[in-house]
């Protein structure tokens, strides 16, 4: 369901453009007439998309400069171009544009079919012509084969040919200069929601010493730190966080100390306050034991506005069982020591004006 409830929304965003498009377009219609009217220089911008609709508006001087008309059908092309199958299948593109003009010439012949008591249903297009000025836009020529139907006093239904000739004209060009952005250097600020556990933070720690404090990886660790009255002792986690300071002072560590229930969601929202909103989020739980290559892999695959990144993260049984307590390497990991997790809120790569959005909701 959400697939297309997306492509509805896109749909709708997409003919809202077009009919902004086409607003344009009359605007500069408009300015074009009264610049005429006004015996007074018509503007470049008008000159060139204010003029009226017309096939006749490019004017070859060469036979090499003439542009040729492709004819179709309902459901081939027949085209002369260079490099092309002179006779071929109507692509998906050329399918969707031809129903898309199709869908306007109908709302524009029903317009006021209601009063007029009648409407006029599309069937298929019998043939048509078409082709690209790429000054001004795409040109067709259209039968089109119709329903008559007319639904007051006798009612009428008769088949109709007409012939469409339609200009669907360029509007100004739009563009948006990407900042490319080098996210190998990219920050990552890791978010770990704790409450006791002392133990396993302790190998939480060690491990990021290893992976990112000693290579100096470009990231902050905020941990946020919850106390209750139940009896958890934080002390020992806010000693251990003080030694860190205190051996690597340039590192990048922050202790975030939160009061009640241990909640991940409200610890992770508080923390995620703290930043700006184009801050790569890495959410953490902290019995997660990552390497270099994961940091690399949420920079490369978190894109701000269109991608958040879920890794996919492998569950280990405890090495110390497994191995009889000669436990091997790290990174030696055998399919048959448990298995891949699915994918989990606990673990997460973001940027934050994605979270924001989503939390909007």
């Amino acid at each position: 369901m959400p697939a297309y409830q997306y492509r509805l929304h896109n749909y709708i965003l997409s003919r809202k453009i077009s009919e902004l498009r086409y607003r344009t377009i009359q605007l500069h219609r408009e300015s074009a007439l009264m610049s005429k009217l006004s015996n007074s220089e018509i503007n470049k911008e008008d000159q060139q998309l204010g003029m009226m609709p017309s096939f006749n508006r490019f004017q070859p001087r060469e036979r090499n400069e003439v542009i040729e008309w492709e004819f179709l059908t309902g459901k081939l092309l027949y085209s002369v171009a260079e490099n092309q199958p002179p006779r071929q299948s109507i692509n998906s593109i050329l399918r969707a544009a031809l129903d898309d003009t199709v869908m306007q010439v109908m709302e524009m012949i029903n317009e006021n079919s209601k009063s007029r008591g009648r409407l006029i249903d599309f069937k298929e297009i019998q043939y048509g012509y078409r082709r690209v000025d790429p000054m001004h836009g795409v040109e067709y020529i259209l039968d089109l084969l119709l329903l008559y139907k007319r639904h007051k006093g006798r009612k009428l239904t008769v088949p109709v040919r007409r012939h469409a000739y339609l200009q669907q004209l360029f509007s100004k060009p739009f563009f948006k200069e990407a900042e490319e952005l080098d996210v190998r250097s990219l920050k990552i600020h890791i978010l770990v929601p704790l409450t006791g556990r002392y133990d396993i933070f302790l190998r939480f720690m060690e491990n990021f010493e290893k992976t990112c404090v000693i290579p100096r990886q470009n990231v902050k660790l905020a941990v946020i730190l919850f106390s209750s009255d139940s009896g958890q002792d934080s002390s020992k986690h806010r000693e251990l966080i003080k030694e860190y300071h205190n051996k690597y002072p340039k590192a990048d560590m922050t202790l975030i100390p939160m009061t009640g229930d241990f909640s991940r969601g409200l610890g992770l929202e508080m923390a995620s306050s703290q930043f700006d909103n184009d801050t790569l989020l890495l959410f953490c739980d902290v019995d997660l034991i990552f390497t270099s290559d994961f940091l690399q892999r949420c920079r490369d695959n978190t894109i701000q506005g269109q991608q958040v990144y879920y890794p996919i993260i492998f569950s280990q049984y405890d090495p110390k069982v497994i191995y009889g307590g000669n436990p091997p390497g790290d990174s030696n990991f055998q399919m048959s020591e448990n298995e891949y997790s699915p994918v989990d809120v606990c673990h997460l790569a973001i940027a934050l004006e994605e979270l924001l959005i989503c939390l909007s909701y």
